[in-house]
């Protein structure tokens, strides 16, 4: 879309690490559809507006890279072009041709809703993780980036962090205790590599037409 490339010419320099990751995603994003384009005008604008607040504030809004990773994990066909508000689904997915749901987690998301939820309902629902944070460079690791990028059954999700105890409380709010991914676990990066490799998780794709097989 011709579109696509005036818009990205908008597009602010980031000043943080989080805005410099989101802004790759903007800029790596390719609109195929009208919903696409609202969807990256959407985004572009979270975007420059949490640029714009660091520059007089020096407050930082971590959660905009959550809200493009949400945003463009879309079907190019969905129209839904706004970060879905807390309590509803934040995408579906497309498995066996019907549409079921899908929560987007990033990073060191909170997921005490999911512990709320009945076992009829974790098991109906798969999530979108994506991982892409900064970590002490390596000899196994020289770049000192983790990034996962992948698509599973919300059950398999909570049971691998089960497995490594990787979820830790963090304070409280109105609606009760903050549960967030512990995204820095080396345990939890490794296994779901580990995943990966064996085909128990599957990339993420926004145009993928998955099998429930896939994920058994």
């Amino acid at each position: 879309m011709k579109q696509n490339t005036n818009i990205k010419n908008y597009v602010r320099q980031p000043l943080t690490a989080v805005q410099a990751k989101t802004y790759n995603l903007i800029m790596s994003f390719k609109p195929l559809t009208a919903y696409d384009y609202k969807r990256l005008v959407a985004v572009i604008r979270l975007y420059n507006r949490s640029v714009i607040i660091y520059s007089q504030t020096g407050k930082e809004n971590s959660g905009v890279y959550g809200c493009a990773v949400e945003l463009f994990g879309h079907r190019p066909t969905s129209t839904l072009t706004r970060v879905r508000p807390k309590g509803e689904c934040d995408n579906y997915v497309l498995v066996d041709d019907k549409p079921r749901k899908m929560e987007t987690k990033t990073n060191g998301g909170q997921i005490q809703d999911f512990f709320k939820m009945s076992n009829r309902e974790i098991d109906a629902t798969y999530i979108h993780y994506n991982l892409n944070i900064n970590v002490r460079p390596s000899k196994k690791n020289p770049s000192g980036i983790r990034q996962l990028d992948f698509i599973c059954t919300l059950r398999h999700f909570l049971n691998r962090l089960e497995e490594v105890n990787a979820y830790k409380e963090n304070g409280a709010n109105l609606y009760g205790a903050i549960i967030n991914i512990q995204s820095d676990s080396a345990k939890m990066y490794k296994l779901f590599l580990k995943d990966i490799e064996d085909m128990t998780v599957l990339p993420f794709n926004r145009q993928m037409v998955y099998c429930k097989e896939d994920f058994e």
